[in-house]
C-alpha cells in the first residue's frame, strides 16, 4: 500500500506524458478557494474542472492563473454532439479566464467514442483550446482491453488496500 510520502511524488498521467501529483482536486465538491490554493501549493497540480463547476473552485483557478505552467487543467464534457462539446469546453475556459485545457476528458463513454465527438476534440486541439494529441491517439485505438482494465484494478487495489 502507498504511504503518504509516495503520494507526494509526481507520476505520469497515462498516455499524456504530463507530470501530476498522485492526488488531484475536483470542482464538484464545494471546496473553498483557499483550500484549493493550499492543496496546489503542496503539490496537487491535477485540477479537474468537471461537470459540476463550483464558484469557489473557479475563484481558486483564477487566483492560480499566474502559476498555470505548474498545473494540469482537466476539462470534462459529457456531450454527445460535437458542436456541443466545443461549446462546453469554450464556456468552461471562459468562466475561469484560461486559454486552454491540458486534458479534455470525454465523460461516460463505455464504448468507442463517436466520430463526431472525436472530430470536435480534434478541432479543439487545432484551435489550441485542448492539448489532447496523445489522448486522442489513445481514444482512436478503441476501448480498453482486458489488460488495461486489470492494470486499473491493480492500481485501485494498491491505493485502497484491497486484496483479491
Amino acid at each position: 500500500m502507498q504511504n503518504i510520502t509516495s503520494l507526494q511524488e509526481p507520476t505520469t498521467l497515462g498516455w499524456t506524458g504530463l507530470k501530476v501529483g498522485r492526488l488531484g482536486l475536483s470542482a464538484s465538491y464545494g471546496m473553498p478557494a483557499a483550500a484549493v490554493e493550499m492543496a496546489f501549493e503542496r503539490g496537487m497540480n491535477y485540477l479537474y474542472w468537471g461537470s459540476l463547476r463550483r464558484g469557489a473552485f473557479a475563484d481558486a483557478l483564477r487566483h492560480l492563473k499566474p502559476q498555470r505552467e505548474r498545473m494540469v487543467l482537466v476539462v470534462q464534457s459529457y456531450m454527445r454532439m460535437g458542436s456541443l462539446v466545443e461549446g462546453s469546453v469554450e464556456r468552461a475556459l471562459k468562466a475561469i479566464g484560461y486559454e486552454y485545457a491540458d486534458v479534455l476528458l470525454l465523460g461516460w463513454w463505455n464504448g468507442p467514442v463517436w466520430s463526431n465527438v472525436l472530430a470536435a476534440a480534434r478541432r479543439l486541439k487545432e484551435r489550441g483550446l485542448a492539448h489532447t494529441e496523445r489522448a486522442l491517439a489513445a481514444l482512436e485505438q478503441g476501448p480498453m482491453d482486458v489488460e488495461d482494465l486489470a492494470w486499473m484494478r491493480r492500481v485501485g487495489d494498491a491505493i485502497y488496500g484491497k486484496k483479491r
